[in-house]
């Protein structure tokens, strides 16, 4: 029987941002270093956390010091510039993605790894996540049933902005825009640098797909972002269009599209949340971005978002 020594296989870089993660992170660490892929390093990066995150970090760095790099801001400076600061400090060939209140499924980075190397044209893999309550333990749904899997194109990503998990993704260290997480984009800069990272690769055609598995649990819990992006969610949507707009002038029709399925169904949201205002204000918008596609557009996802309430509030009733 032949050894596998970690000079034989590339180095992956697990790309671990964390803010007061203290009741998390320790798990996080321990499921990261429990991999069975043998080259791994881990990056955790602290965006000046207040409640000791740093300090578990560091612990878990003093055992693993030929595993673990740990840097931290002494302020917080925002969700993107800690992601440059770690991602700064990621060297491996891959690079996996994740955060400090996420788990790793042990086989995790040993399977996609092996996906990229046989599939050198792939930029983008991700796999299936089981998305789990904090409080209770209970596995409320795989990422798959809301997003159903499906190998995607840039146009898929300017559309669909998340059909995988963010703690799902692996890909080459090469791919990563030479100036890392748009820093105009404060918070959700994640969807940009994958736009990105398929333009630097010339894939807007094909580039990413999945390995048809669940390789990690995404935690749900009160502190958790997807959950606050009312108040910066739309206006950094639409930025984030505008900028990829202007990389790639060919995909200015479909952005243009993109930009106004947002702010309709934005305006469905708010009507719905009594924010009649509001609502005819998105609605306004997403008119005159895209007069032709409009109205279809504001017609299908009133639909879409209708159904998905109804389906969600059955789960419940169920449950």
């Amino acid at each position: 029987m032949s050894l596998i020594f970690e000079d034989d296989v590339p180095l992956v870089s697990i790309f671990l941002p964390t803010y007061n993660h203290k009741v998390f992170i320790a798990e996080c660490l321990e499921s990261c270093i429990a991999q069975d892929y043998p080259n791994i390093q881990i990056v955790v990066g602290d965006d000046g956390s207040d409640d000791g995150t740093d300090e578990v970090a560091r612990e878990f760095q003093a055992r693993y010091p030929n595993k673990i790099i740990f840097t931290r801001f002494d302020v917080n400076q925002g969700i993107t510039a800690n992601a440059n600061q770690v991602l700064d400090l990621c060297t491996g060939e891959f690079i996996a993605f994740t955060s400090g209140d996420d788990i790793l499924f042990p086989n995790k980075l040993s399977r996609q790894v092996a996906f990229m190397q046989a599939n050198p044209r792939v930029v983008i893999c991700y796999h299936d996540v089981e998305c789990y309550e904090q409080v209770s333990g209970k596995v409320i749904y795989k990422y798959s049933d809301r997003f159903p899997m499906a190998v995607g194109s840039l146009s898929h990503l300017v559309r669909a902005k998340v059909f995988f998990a963010g703690n799902s993704v692996m890909m080459r260290r090469r791919s990563a825009p030479p100036n890392g997480f748009d820093t105009r984009i404060r918070h959700s800069s994640d969807w940009l640098f994958f736009m990105e990272a398929l333009m630097k690769e010339g894939a807007p055609q094909q580039g990413i797909a999945f390995v048809p598995e669940i390789l990690g649990r995404y935690r749900r819990h009160s502190g958790n972002k997807t959950g606050q992006t009312y108040e910066y969610g739309l206006p950094e949507a639409l930025k984030t269009l505008d900028i990829a707009a202007k990389r790639a002038p060919a995909y200015r029709t479909l952005v243009r599209r993109a930009m106004a399925e947002r702010l309709l169904t934005q305006s469905v949201k708010d009507f719905l949340k009594g924010r009649p205002a509001t609502a005819l204000g998105h609605f306004s918008q997403g008119i005159a971005t895209s007069p032709f596609f409009g109205p279809l557009l504001f017609a299908s996802n009133l639909t879409h978002y209708l159904n998905y309430r109804i389906i969600a509030f059955c789960n419940r009733r169920r449950r």
